[in-house]
């Protein structure tokens, strides 16, 4: 090995023989084994999950040596990260939208990954004593599954479109009030982070656990291992139009919802009593129906089918024993808690700022009971998407609370909603990729800054494409609009904050309104799990026992704006494969 000094740089470059880039490959899983304490004399690689599934998807060695935190792992994620937010954001706004989703990131980033591991120098630089000493390389070895993993947990995390974006589209487009990119940036940033931060925080009780698998991350994990397994691989029902997403007045037209807004966008109620009550669609009638069932039918759910595990949690009393996979993430420093801690109150703050430094409406006191409300769902949810792999989403639940706290008041609402849903959902999001790290022994440290740095970058792209989408596009968000930017995500979002907000709940659901009928659903969601638990109990071989209620009823949630079309091809195509 011989040393060459540059005379412009004292950073030293160590040129290494191609046998020793050969010394790390790209999935040495199959062949190595790790010493445990678990058994003095028997090799790891004999023991592994109790799950058939998880058996047959990741693998029960791991490589601690293998690189991880590389130059072109940063590089790819972050390209990727920036291009497919940047893509989606504008998609988002289509009729229909189409979006780039993060399996289609894992795919590009593979022949990225093994073309950089061909061109960049097989080579080491070595720093000089007064910026830490140490050795770094462009190129560690051939590009490997766990950079791989990265690469997707940043897609993940981040090339789909924050949830804040309709808060402000609808704000701005809607409404007619515009605060700027400062808002905007601190409203999109501080609703995802602290949904990261509370990923963190239940971590011990929603990613340790072997029984909590995660089912889609058995799907990432197999294709990684395919892709890496062989060096060389390639590869009113009558009156309303039933799949109509508007409101309607008691003429059959419309919903004119600036009829009833006062300078301050708020409720005029004189103008609201002349003018009409407000008319919901079917698809509206059916979601929210579902939304009130499903609020209290998880709660009872999880208490049934998952009370006694969380509890003995809580009591620092581990419910399962450690499986193979926790066992080998032991060879890694874990993050501190205090780590997430900090993140959540960091971007609380930012968040507080946010809603008082801009004429929001929206009182302290109520922001952080739109914080608490997701870390109450956290686990209940948590527990739901590890099972079945579908998240859930406080829709209703977060725009009930403030329509009662805050009356009158749409601007507030829907802060007050964005805040709720997108922390639970991105904390769903964070702690399935937590679980990908740990099923593919990503070190827990490089995690966090993966799914963070990404994050916040993506919060950076899609608030900057706005911008300029807004800018330079002429009728965004108008019917006749002539590249179908239309903005239907945006369209549903201002109805359900007239319906919630500006309305509000008490005249659409209280005693003696229209759809008081309503909050009947809440009853029967609480209850609607009790015999079928019991009947489980009583005979634990029934087919009934895959029966899983709050996933029926979360199912038909995305419509709308989704529509009888998107939940056909959905069923033909589960059907058939």
């Amino acid at each position: 090995m011989t040393s060459v000094r540059f005379q412009e740089s004292p950073i030293s470059i160590i040129d290494r023989k191609a046998s020793s880039y050969e010394d790390h490959t790209a999935y040495p899983m199959a062949n190595v084994g790790v010493q445990t304490r678990h058994s003095g004399e028997d090799d790891l690689d004999e023991e592994d999950s109790p799950y058939e599934e998880v058996r047959a998807s990741v693998s029960n060695t791991d490589d601690p040596s293998m690189p991880v935190n590389t130059f072109r792992m940063w590089t790819i994620g972050l390209l990727l990260t920036i291009l497919g937010a940047g893509m989606n954001t504008f998609f988002i706004f289509r009729s229909p939208y189409r979006l780039i989703v993060s399996y289609a990131v894992l795919l590009i980033a593979f022949p990225i990954g093994r073309f950089m591991a061909y061109i960049l120098p097989i080579r080491q630089w070595k720093l000089p004593r007064w910026i830490g000493g140490g050795s770094f390389s462009l190129n560690p070895g051939p590009f490997n599954i766990k950079e791989h993993v990265c690469i997707y947990m940043m897609a993940n995390a981040a090339v789909f479109p924050t949830y804040a974006m309709n808060t402000i589209v609808t704000t701005e487009h809607y409404y007619n009030l515009r605060w700027g990119i400062g808002f905007n940036f601190c409203l999109a940033i501080s609703t995802q982070i602290t949904g990261f931060g509370y990923a963190g925080v239940f971590r011990r009780l929603l990613v340790k656990p072997a029984s909590l698998i995660w089912p889609q991350n058995l799907v990432i994990s197999t294709l990684l291992n395919t892709l890496h397994a062989e060096e060389d691989f390639t590869f009113y029902m009558s009156y309303m139009p039933m799949g109509d997403t508007n409101t309607y007045d008691r003429f059959g037209k419309v919903y004119n919802i600036s009829r009833i807004l006062t300078p301050q966008v708020t409720l005029n109620l004189t103008a609201y009593e002349e003018y009409s009550d407000l008319y919901l669609s079917p698809p509206y009638i059916s979601s929210y129906l579902l939304t009130f069932s499903l609020s209290t039918c998880i709660i009872t759910h999880t208490i049934l089918y998952h009370g006694r595990t969380l509890w003995n949690s809580f009591r620092h009393v581990d419910p399962e024993e450690e499986d193979i996979h926790a066992k080998l993430m032991k060879a890694y420093p874990e993050v501190p808690g205090w780590w997430y801690w900090t993140v959540i109150i960091g971007f609380f703050l930012i968040a507080a700022a946010a809603v008082q430094a801009w004429p929001t409406k929206v009182p302290v006191y109520a922001l952080i009971l739109s914080v608490v409300l997701p870390a109450i769902y956290m686990l209940p949810g948590g527990l739901i998407f590890a099972v079945t792999g579908q998240p859930l989403s406080l829709n209703v639940l977060a725009q009930i609370i403030p329509g009662m706290l805050l009356p009158g008041n749409p601007i507030a609402n829907m802060v007050f909603k964005c805040y709720s849903i997108e922390t639970l959902y991105s904390a769903q999001q964070f702690s399935q990729d937590l679980k990908l790290g740990h099923y593919i022994k990503v070190p827990p440290r490089t995690t966090f800054f993966v799914q963070l740095i990404a994050s916040c970058l993506s919060i950076v792209t899609q608030v900057g494409v706005k911008e300029w989408l807004f800018s330079v596009v002429p009728d965004m968000c108008s019917s006749t609009q002539k590249d179908n930017l239309t903005c239907p995500r945006h369209r549903v979002y201002f109805n359900a904050s007239a319906i919630w907000g500006l309305v509000g709940p008490t005249r659409m659901f209280g005693p003696g309104a229209l759809y008081n009928v309503f909050l009947w659903a809440l009853f029967a969601g609480a209850l609607a799990p009790f015999p079928l638990w019991y009947y489980q109990r009583r005979f634990p071989s029934t087919r009934l026992k895959y029966v899983n209620l709050p996933v029926m009823l979360n199912g038909p949630q995305s419509a709308p704006p989704a529509t009888g079309i998107n939940y056909v091809s959905f069923f033909i195509v589960g059907f058939i494969f």
